[in-house]
């Protein structure tokens, strides 16, 4: 596959996620507000399988996904240290998949996707020549560390289920705007050469 059918994988995961939360809650008449995503697919629910699935199957589109975006940023001479952190995303959907709560492991690997809290705010940082996409990243950070808030007792709320939801909603949106946006800089940047003066 070429980088801008890679790049696509990114909305992708974010449909293929919010299918799986959204759908396997439908099935067994959840509480998106309060629950936790992860009892979603808890051992012995009768969505644990189709849940697993599910979360497989994003952390695979998951993987593509940073695989186009190393290979654009790369061409774009972009730095790519946010990139590896979207990388541990996909380890972490992987074993979260693999070992559904209330495994040990489980919580294991989701404490690695709490590395993602950290990506936009580097790609803020390091991706300086690109103002539009620096701003989005910036404004997912803020959005994304709502849900922080879930992990001291103090801030705890009515919805935690809703609070953890700021962190999904969060890369989601940003996972698709990342594939649009990077699909357009490197379709600019292959015209560009197509249309670049022959030297003689």
């Amino acid at each position: 596959m070429n980088t801008n059918q890679l790049l696509r994988f990114g909305a992708l995961a974010a449909l293929a996620f919010w299918v799986t939360n959204l759908g396997c809650g439908y099935l067994i008449n959840y509480n998106h507000l309060t629950g936790s995503v992860s009892e979603i697919g808890a051992v012995g629910t009768p969505t644990q399988s189709l849940f697993t699935g599910g979360i497989m199957l994003c952390a695979v589109f998951n993987a593509l996904f940073v695989l186009g975006l190393f290979r654009a940023c790369k061409a774009l001479r972009m730095r790519v240290a946010p990139v590896y952190i979207l990388a541990a995303f996909s380890v972490s959907m992987f074993g979260v998949a693999l070992f559904p709560t209330p495994q040990l492991l489980h919580g294991v690997f989701g404490v690695i996707s709490m590395l993602m809290h950290v990506a936009p705010l580097l790609a803020f940082i390091l991706w300086r020549g690109d103002v539009r996409l620096r701003w989005v990243s910036l404004a997912t950070f803020f959005f994304m560390a709502v849900s922080i808030s879930s992990f001291f007792p103090a801030l705890q709320t009515e919805v935690p289920g809703l609070v953890v939801r700021f962190f999904h909603m969060g890369w989601a949106a940003w996972y698709s705007y990342m594939s649009y946006h990077f699909i357009r800089l490197t379709e600019t940047k292959a015209e560009s050469k197509v249309l670049q003066p022959q030297v003689a």
